[in-house]
């Protein structure tokens, strides 16, 4: 007998056919990420179905199949089952460090709410010049003084510079 051979006897996995099956998804537990599954075949449920590589684990890629659509699961042990394909998701989740979609020269994503501060910024300071304007009283031969003063606040109030690195989220990039 080779030493693979009598690995395999130890450890349990011999003879152990690795399957798929044709399954539906019948409920999803987000935090444990498994599944429950109904094979299309008429077996009985399958429980703890894993989402992703490692029982209980918080980190990688999971994709979190629809409930009621169709999954295909592999059985890698007859106790250890997981989703391998889905035919539709409610979410995807990627926990990681960095994400880099293409080649990231894009640099990264934008962060909305900084994105809108900015913009709020700006929208804030025009219509500040639009009330000045609005406000102003033309006095005939005052060489613009009325305007200059009732402006004087508002252009004294200078806007900074924006660079990318306010508005990114540097550990998701794209190109």
């Amino acid at each position: 007998m080779k030493i693979a051979e009598l690995i395999e006897i130890l450890s349990g996995w011999r003879n152990e056919e690795i399957y798929s099956q044709i399954c539906t998804v019948k409920s999803v537990d987000s935090v444990s990420r498994t599944c429950v599954c109904s094979p299309v075949n008429g077996d009985g449920d399958l429980h703890s179905v894993l989402l992703q590589a490692v029982d209980g684990g918080t980190a990688g890629i999971v994709i979190t199949p629809k409930v009621g659509s169709f999954v295909i699961v592999t059985f890698i042990s007859k106790e250890l089952v997981y989703v391998a394909l889905t035919a539709e998701c409610d979410k995807i989740e990627i926990t990681s460090g960095e994400i880099v979609f293409n080649d990231g020269s894009k640099g990264g994503l934008v962060v909305s709410a900084d994105v809108a501060g900015k913009l709020n910024a700006l929208e804030s300071d025009l219509n500040s010049l639009k009330t000045a304007f609005s406000s102003w009283v033309v006095v005939p031969s005052d060489g613009g003084a009325a305007l200059k003063a009732i402006t004087a606040t508002w252009a004294a109030q200078q806007l900074t510079s924006t660079n990318a690195t306010e508005l990114e989220n540097s550990t998701i990039k794209h190109g």
